[in-house]
């Protein structure tokens, strides 16, 4: 199966959503009352980044932020849905309020056929669309989404 990636620089829009559920509960239920075939898949790394206390300090590294991620890939496009929350970090600062974000590239699918499959799930508190400029120095973490 291809790989699909994105430019980074590009606008694209995700579905942000609250819930309170693990992510490997969120991808079930998308699998079994969706049809989809999320896979658990390597987490997103964002690299430590070096923060001091005090001016003139040492700086000293923090941990990795991991965001777990799911993958569903066709012949024709993907879904990828990714974790919004790395050991207190927002993936993305726009969604911050979002416990989950999810991309979509696959004919017949759209943000609005999911978003309305969605409303009425009792473990998911908010949604909404997001337009967001992707700019991650490494991977794109929905590189496999959108073509």
């Amino acid at each position: 199966m291809s790989r699909f990636i994105i430019d980074t620089e590009e606008t694209i829009e995700l579905l942000g959503i609250g819930s309170s559920i693990p992510a490997y509960r969120l991808a079930w239920m998308f699998n079994r009352f969706l049809d989809t075939r999320l896979i658990k898949v390597q987490d997103f790394v964002l690299e430590p980044e070096l923060v001091s206390s005090k001016p003139g300090l040492f700086n000293q590294a923090v941990e990795q932020h991991r965001y777990q991620r799911y993958e569903y890939l066709t012949e024709d496009g993907g879904m990828a849905l990714i974790s919004n929350r790395g050991q207190g970090r927002p993936l993305l600062k726009e969604a911050e309020g979002f416990d989950f974000l999810i991309c979509v590239d696959i004919p017949g699918w759209t943000l609005d056929r999911l978003e309305s499959s969605l409303v009425n799930w009792a473990d998911i508190v908010l949604i909404r669309r997001l337009k967001v400029i992707l700019d991650f120095p490494e991977e794109d973490p929905f590189c496999n989404c959108y073509s």
